[in-house]
């Protein structure tokens, strides 16, 4: 799994390790590991690949680029509500640091499943889907709400900056 923790680790805990990696190191860092973080999120659960990939589009304007179409992909790979209803509210909650570009990837998505949580007999056979149509309905709320934003002004440099600044003796490099 992970070079000298083979034997100690669980498969259970790999979440946990790349959750400790991307939000140790910087974005720079995080794109010279990608193969390597992709290898160890393609093991864990949905959910928790779900979360951890939203995780690192956060980190950076380049990684968003790279993290959003594969979020969407995986989504409508999966086709489950409960899934989707993460994906809404963590993307409405986060929804001022998207990218013009990443916007128009999640209104599409948003606009395709629009009629899935429109169905009262999808609700009544799937007991997340009440859960993701109230989420869709925030997310839309919030998408239809924001201001236009032009690409010259990034929203995710303060972050970045704040990560740039952590001293270097508090990154690892797990996969190293």
């Amino acid at each position: 799994m992970i070079h000298n923790y083979k034997n100690q680790l669980r498969p259970i805990d790999t979440d946990k390790i790349v959750r400790g990696y991307v939000d140790l190191n910087n974005p720079q860092e995080i794109l010279e590991m990608r193969s390597k973080i992709d290898e160890q999120i393609s093991k864990t659960e949905e959910r928790m690949a779900l979360g951890l990939r939203l995780d690192i589009a956060n980190k950076s304007q380049q990684l968003q680029k790279i993290y959003m179409p594969i979020i969407i992909k995986n989504l409508k790979k999966a086709n489950r509500s409960d899934l989707d209803d993460m994906f809404f509210g963590i993307t409405n909650i986060r929804i001022k640091a998207f990218e013009p570009e990443s916007i128009k990837i999640i209104k599409e998505y948003t606009g395709s499943k629009k009629n899935r949580y429109l169905s009262a007999i999808m609700s009544r056979n799937d007991p997340y889907a009440a859960m993701a149509k109230i989420s869709l309905d925030e997310l839309n709320k919030s998408l239809n709400s924001m201001p236009v934003r032009h690409e010259s002004a990034p929203p995710l440099a303060a972050a970045s900056a704040a990560t740039k600044a952590r001293p270097s003796a508090f990154r690892t490099k797990p996969w190293a």
